[in-house]
C-alpha cells in the first residue's frame, strides 16, 4: 500500500513538473477545444470505456501542442524522448526511466481510428509502464 501511494505521488509530481514546463494557455486552449474540464490524473486508465471522449481529445490536443503527436495523428516517439530529456534536464535517472517508457510504448503502438483514441492509448501505456517501472 505504501509503495503504491509513493508511486502515485511521484507520478503526480512528475506530471505537475511536466505540465508546468508548458505554457498555461495550452491547457486552457485544449480544454476549450475538447470540451473537457476535468483532471486527466483522475481517470481510470485500466478501463478505457470509462474515459469520456472529450478527455481523450484533450490529450490529443495537448500532445499536438507538445509536438509529440504529429498533425497526421501519429506519435513521434523520438521527439517524445527528446522532450523528456528537456523537461527533466539534469535528472538522468528520470530521463532513463521515461526513455524506457517511451520505447516500451513504441513497441506496443498501433493505429487507432482517430487522434483522440491514439492519444488516450499512448497516455494509458505510459501510465501503466510507469507503474510497472516503479514496482
Amino acid at each position: 500500500m505504501t509503495q503504491s501511494l509513493l508511486c502515485f505521488v511521484v507520478l503526480l509530481v512528475t506530471a505537475h513538473l511536466a505540465l508546468s514546463y508548458f505554457p498555461d494557455e495550452w491547457e486552457e486552449d485544449c480544454k476549450k477545444e475538447s470540451g473537457y474540464a476535468g483532471d486527466i490524473g483522475d481517470l481510470n486508465y485500466t478501463d478505457p470505456s470509462s474515459v469520456p471522449r472529450p478527455a481523450k481529445c484533450y490529450m490529443a490536443c495537448f500532445m499536438g501542442k507538445q509536438q509529440v503527436m504529429k498533425p497526421d495523428g501519429n506519435i513521434d516517439f523520438k521527439y517524445a524522448k527528446g522532450l523528456y530529456s528537456k523537461v527533466h534536464k539534469g535528472d538522468e535517472k528520470k530521463i532513463r526511466m521515461f526513455h524506457w517508457i517511451v520505447d516500451e510504448c513504441a513497441k506496443e503502438y498501433k493505429e487507432y481510428p482517430d487522434k483522440c483514441e491514439t492519444a488516450f492509448y499512448y497516455v494509458k501505456c505510459k501510465r501503466l509502464k510507469y507503474d510497472a517501472y516503479n514496482q
